[in-house]
């Protein structure tokens, strides 16, 4: 099973950002903790946008696939933003080997934030007026489903707040429980797709749903 990457970040910021007291430069050291406090809002925008997303998928309500939209663009612009103090950072402070590699996570981790809530985007488009015809049987599943990729988002968020990287190890079993889940209710919408040709279209957004929490859960 392949290691989530937020895993391996988020240990490698804390790592660093614990022991920023011994840095020669008392702004380089400023500027870092401004960028995890900044990180860490994102992030939870991030969260709010998923939960928001896939509540989509259960309730027909245009105005919430609108919330989810606005919002969308609005996590872009901060993210945008936070890339710049990044890279103005590179270009004022000139970092070198482990305070280089330290922004250069951080700004991964940034990208990762953002695929995250483009993910949850296009997850709240595919269940725009269709939510209604998900079946109870696919419904309890994907409640399930659901509740396993907040739970990891929100404990990787957790930790990277809390500069805890030797908790984050346990995001592993939260992945293998998301993907476990995602697999058998995969195997259960192929198998009625063969028999339900009629509900072909909810049939493969269901299947591109599932596709896009797993993506979220492998970040």
């Amino acid at each position: 099973m392949r290691k989530p990457k937020a895993i391996l970040r988020v240990a490698m910021v804390n790592m660093s950002i614990q022991h920023l007291s011994n840095h020669i430069s008392r702004q380089f050291n400023a500027d870092l903790r401004n960028i995890h406090h900044q990180t860490v809002a994102l992030a939870g925008w991030v969260e709010q946008q998923l939960q928001a997303a896939l509540t989509t998928v259960f309730q027909v309500e245009p105005h919430q696939v609108t919330v989810v939209l606005t919002n969308a663009t609005r996590i872009t612009q901060a993210a945008v933003a936070l890339e710049r103090y990044c890279e103005h950072i590179l270009v004022r402070q000139h970092p070198i080997a482990k305070d280089l590699r330290l922004v250069l996570t951080i700004l991964k981790t940034i990208a990762d934030l953002l695929s995250i809530a483009d993910e949850a985007q296009r997850i709240a488009n595919l269940s725009w007026g269709g939510a209604e015809r998900v079946n109870s049987e696919y419904a309890s599943s994907l409640q399930r489903l659901n509740q396993h990729t907040q739970s990891l988002l929100h404990t990787t968020i957790n930790h990277f707040s809390r500069l805890d990287a030797l908790a984050a190890i346990g995001i592993r079993e939260k992945q293998a429980q998301l993907l476990t889940e995602s697999q058998a209710l995969t195997q259960r919408v192929i198998q009625d797709l063969r028999v339900e040709v009629s509900c072909l279209s909810v049939h493969l957004n269901l299947l591109d749903i599932l596709q896009r929490l797993v993506r979220i859960g492998e970040r």
